[in-house]
């Protein structure tokens, strides 16, 4: 289940990954025009903890909050100042103003830390002579839907305007990660419908490669193109047999094909792939790229324009079925409440996903089990953060990989 720890690698417990995220916490201004009882950073290190800890509501979190236990481990495990969590409304009335921009800056923290301690090494890209290079899957999602409820962040379903909104929100999160990561080498991983003229171009402008999905029926010219090249013989062939797993793999490439019939469109490299299951099953793909295609490249190329699918598969599938709670409602707000409260949920499966990268004590707690899932293992975590006062993270997934000793249920009778 658990990724092996790469060796040379700085290894990250929770315990330095959430001081990481509280230290940013710490850092977002008060919006709050007088003094309060309970400090600011608290509210976001509560919500934090609500969205780490997988509560599957604002109001579980709530009727928690005021237990001894649960106070004693929010200030341990999450570092919220002396215990003191807020109540479910006052919660939401002093996250929905926050400004996202600032929910930002621990993703920025946690990605550089990793990337400064070359845990990203074994997950770089290589296709002939690039070296370094990391893929960079793309794809949407929806949080929550409402026919009444409506705030600043809200986007408006019109029929027929889905594709302009995505092509909309494409360039932004493509100036965002440039802006954030200027350096960053990348391969942009997308469906086909970014397989235009004014996509490319602006990855191209960027210092970025693409592989990108082409389908017949929005690339018709694309497959003609294609189809005429190999009618003159000027397509090429490559084959892999992978008789270990009964697989064979075709491809049927060239470089240098109009996008489509504009003037001055894009010239690309297309890559047709046809993968023979070992029940003879036929799976038939197309991408077209910027990365030069030959019979040293084009293997790499698919399996980095395959990665595309996990972000759905898998990214998408433990967002909302695997205990992070991402579809449902923990409130709306008319701000930003269910933006942050999302950007929240991102942030608590990010420190997951480091940790088990990097982390053996959490590696030990997951695999603790023949068949170890990771739920089980939350089930485990917040089954402790409610009835044992935890004073450190380490502890907590030691108690769960080795067994904590069986007791008896003891009476308060004071």
């Amino acid at each position: 289940m658990g990724t092996a720890i790469q060796k040379n690698v700085r290894q990250f417990s929770a315990s330095y990954l959430i001081k990481k995220v509280s230290e940013c916490f710490d850092s977002i201004p008060d919006h709050r025009p007088n003094k309060c009882v309970i400090p600011f950073p608290n509210f976001l290190k509560s919500a934090f903890a609500m969205m780490h800890q997988k509560f599957d509501s604002l109001l579980g979190f709530d009727e928690e909050r005021l237990d001894e236990i649960c106070c004693h481990n929010l200030e341990k495990l999450y570092h919220v100042k002396d215990g003191r969590v807020p109540s479910d409304t006052r919660m939401r009335e002093v996250v929905d103003p926050v400004n996202p921009l600032g929910l930002k800056t621990p993703f920025k923290e946690l990605f550089s830390v990793v990337q400064r301690n070359g845990a990203l090494q074994a997950y770089a890209f290589q296709c002939g002579k690039l070296k370094d290079l990391y893929l960079l899957p793309i794809d949407g999602t929806g949080l929550f839907y409402s026919g009444t409820c409506r705030c600043d962040d809200c986007c408006i379903k019109n029929e027929g305007k889905k594709n302009d909104c995505e092509k909309a929100a494409i360039r932004r999160f493509l100036a965002q990660t440039k802006h954030d990561h200027p350096r960053l080498k990348l391969v942009i991983l997308l469906d086909g419908l970014y397989a235009d003229n004014p996509t490319i171009t602006l990855i191209r402008e960027y210092g970025w490669h693409y592989i990108i999905v082409a389908k017949d029926g929005n690339h018709v010219s694309l497959i003609e193109a294609m189809n005429a090249l190999y009618d003159e013989g000027q397509a090429h062939h490559h084959k892999i047999v992978d008789e270990k797993n009964n697989t064979t793999h075709k491809f049927r490439y060239a470089n240098n094909v109009p996008l489509n019939l504009q003037n001055e469109t894009e010239r690309v490299n297309v890559l047709d792939y046809i993968e023979i299951d070992k029940k003879g099953i036929q799976h038939v793909w197309c991408w077209v790229t910027d990365l030069e295609l030959n019979d040293d490249t084009v293997e790499s190329v698919m399996r980095g324009g395959r990665c595309r699918w996990r972000i759905e598969n898998e990214t998408f599938n433990s967002l909302k079925n695997q205990g992070y709670q991402l579809e449902h409602n923990y409130g709306h707000g008319e701000k930003h409440l269910a933006t942050n409260f999302a950007y929240l949920t991102f942030l608590a499966f990010l420190v997951d996903q480091i940790q088990e990268l990097s982390c053996p004590k959490f590696q030990q707690a997951l695999n603790k089990p023949k068949k170890p899932t990771r739920k089980r293992l939350w089930r485990k975590i917040t089954s402790f953060f409610l009835t044992l006062m935890i004073d450190s993270w380490d502890s907590l997934f030691k108690a769960i990989a080795h067994g904590a000793k069986a007791q008896k249920i003891a009476f308060d009778t004071s």
